[in-house]
């Protein structure tokens, strides 16, 4: 009956997806910005091996040798070790020659990680929706769904919320800010865009680290060394990096040593609503409501409510959010469809009597003159 909104309703049904790419670039960027080295400082007898962490965050760090020559002791390495937060000088190992009176030579090569590569991350670890209470979106990638971006180690568990730019994103859980970037102004699908999604990295007190990307420019309103609240405002919602349209990319991670490097892996992990909590398991096509005053349930799928209720929900996915606090660089963009849709059809609004005559006022206004020139030709006759 009315195409244009019928069309509309399609175009939202398709909402959003969350097609995003986790740093590629940003590893190298991290070692540029994170203050930590090691550094080989000669000594009477050999080289000692000294860490530099001037970070806020344990640095889980791997050493190993090669080009080795007259080199002692090679049994110790490579040397894995764990150095704390603002920390410098610590020593992690010698290297001393096989024969003191002949030269000695070899080459140091290390790799790090935000992070302590020991840490058990907790399995019952709760985690509240990363947006403000009484808020509801939709889930647009997880596991179990239809993977688009999320087929590397740092992705496989990670969850995207298709959202509006500029809404405002909350700690899922305490932690402390470990890195951030805030900088990027542009998202979009082409090679140029990986890796350069503004972000933020909250590590927990089990050792696991949170990540919070594709935010806004700059819309990161916490800073490294913070102490952050669950439920505290510590951004907003974006589009920048390798992004089809505007939502956060969630994972939770934990730094794991692959034998050859240190690698961030996204880890399994449950989110809680209600009150009582109830934890779940983000799906594909869920409507995630934020809401901490009732007792919890699990979120239903887009496709099992109500129509109305879908209705809203799509369209609060889609608008501005109204109560987001300015900021200078952000420009807000609508989402755009992308290639995983959702398949169910909303059926029409109802239409309300004074609608349709509201609408129709000039057709009905012509017919009723037709009306009018039919009664006078016929009393003429």
């Amino acid at each position: 009956m009315k195409t244009a909104a019928a069309a509309l309703l399609r175009l939202l049904c398709c909402l959003a997806l969350c097609l995003c790419l986790l740093p590629g670039n940003a590893q190298a960027r991290l070692a540029d910005r994170y203050d930590f080295k090691v550094t080989s400082e000669k000594t009477a007898t050999g080289f000692r091996l000294v860490a530099h962490n001037n970070g806020v965050a344990p640095v889980s760090v791997r050493i190993a040798l090669t080009q080795v020559e007259n080199v002692s002791g090679l049994g110790q390495f490579p040397i894995l070790s764990v150095v704390p937060p603002g920390r410098t000088g610590v020593v992690l190992g010698t290297v001393l020659p096989a024969n003191p009176a002949r030269d000695m030579s070899f080459r140091m090569n290390y790799h790090w990680g935000l992070g302590d590569f020991r840490a058990h991350p907790s399995l019952d670890a709760r985690y509240r929706l990363p947006f403000r209470d009484g808020l509801t979106f939709l889930v647009g990638q997880a596991t179990g769904g239809p993977i688009a971006t999320h087929s590397t180690p740092s992705s496989l568990h990670a969850v995207d919320f298709s959202m509006p730019e500029d809404t405002p994103i909350v700690a899922a859980r305490a932690g402390t800010v470990i890195y951030t970037e805030f900088e990027h102004s542009e998202g979009g699908m082409t090679p140029d865009k990986e890796g350069e999604a503004n972000v933020i990295i909250i590590l927990h007190d089990d050792g696991s680290r949170a990540i919070y990307a594709h935010l806004a420019p700059g819309g990161v309103t916490v800073s490294p060394g913070q102490r952050v609240r669950e439920g505290e405002v510590i951004g907003l919602s974006g589009n920048t990096g390798y992004s089809s349209g505007p939502h956060l990319h969630f994972a939770i991670q934990q730094v794991r040593d692959t034998g050859q490097e240190f690698i961030y892996e996204s880890i399994p992990f449950k989110f809680s609503v209600g009150n009582p909590p109830y934890k779940f398991t983000a799906r594909y096509g869920m409507l995630a409501t934020a809401d901490y005053t009732r007792p919890g349930a699990l979120p239903p799928q887009y496709d099992k409510v109500p129509a109305q209720q879908a209705r809203t929900a799509l369209a609060q996915s889609t608008r501005r959010t109204p109560d987001a606090p300015p900021h200078e660089s952000a420009q807000s963009k609508p989402a755009r469809a992308d290639t995983i849709v959702l398949t169910r059809e909303l059926p029409p609004e109802p239409v309300s009597a004074s609608q349709l005559l509201q609408e129709n006022r000039a057709a009905l206004f012509a017919l009723g003159a037709l009306l009018v020139l039919f009664v006078l030709y016929r009393s003429r006759r």
